[in-house]
């Protein structure tokens, strides 16, 4: 898992240039569905999902001083359609809140497809409403077993639209290891997982660690 980093931070030892970003993202999320046959295909429900986007996250005042008005967060709820067990989509709303306190109505799609063998694809779309922080935002990731420690490696994406600022887009690899948990925790899986982000023209890098915890119900 820690090649990523190491290999983040290469350049910036080699090159004494500034290093990549850090950023440690904690997303927890609940899925209720309904009881059903273990035939049925299709089963709908209610999923939430409460996220620290950056718990490393510092507020940077004009002047460059620090000044921490607690953390950012995002609260978003609704409902989820499953298919086949392994698949699902998610349509949600809810509200952003960064660390100024500043607060946006979101409206929020979430997605994973398993349909193409040995590949998981995960995907989010986002559009916030305040005129002063109006953005439309997409992320995407796919990866694949690599046979090493329930590992999957693969590739991310995000790119954020703002309404009159300048748009941010990255990508880059991604490593996703599975934490190991009883046998009798089936609803839950929790997951860290990796990811150096190449922005595009002079905005920098980041290493981005998330901490994503999932529980079925």
């Amino acid at each position: 898992m820690f090649w990523l980093l190491f290999l983040a931070l290469l350049p910036t030892s080699v090159f004494a240039q500034e290093g990549p970003d850090p950023q440690v993202r904690i997303p927890v999320h609940i899925q209720v569905l309904p009881k059903a046959d273990p035939e049925t295909k299709n089963r709908f429900g209610l999923a939430f999902w409460g996220i620290l986007p950056d718990v490393t996250a510092e507020n940077i005042l004009p002047d460059g001083t620090v000044k921490d008005n607690g953390l950012a967060t995002l609260l978003v709820g609704g409902f989820v359609w499953q298919h086949d067990k392994k698949n699902w989509l998610e349509l949600l709303v809810g509200q952003k809140r960064d660390q100024n306190g500043y607060k946006d109505s979101i409206l929020n799609m979430r997605f994973v497809n398993n349909q193409v063998p040995h590949v998981a694809i995960a995907g989010e779309i986002q559009q916030s409403f305040r005129n002063e922080r109006k953005r439309f935002f997409w992320w995407v990731a796919a990866d694949t077993p690599v046979h090493m420690w329930r590992m999957r490696a693969g590739v991310e994406t995000e790119h954020i639209h703002s309404f009159g600022k300048t748009n941010a887009h990255s990508i880059g690899p991604r490593v996703v290891l599975p934490l190991p948990l009883p046998v009798r925790a089936k609803a839950l899986k929790v997951g860290l997982v990796t990811t150096y982000q190449f922005k595009k023209g002079h905005d920098r890098d980041f290493v981005r660690v998330y901490i994503i915890t999932n529980l079925s119900f």
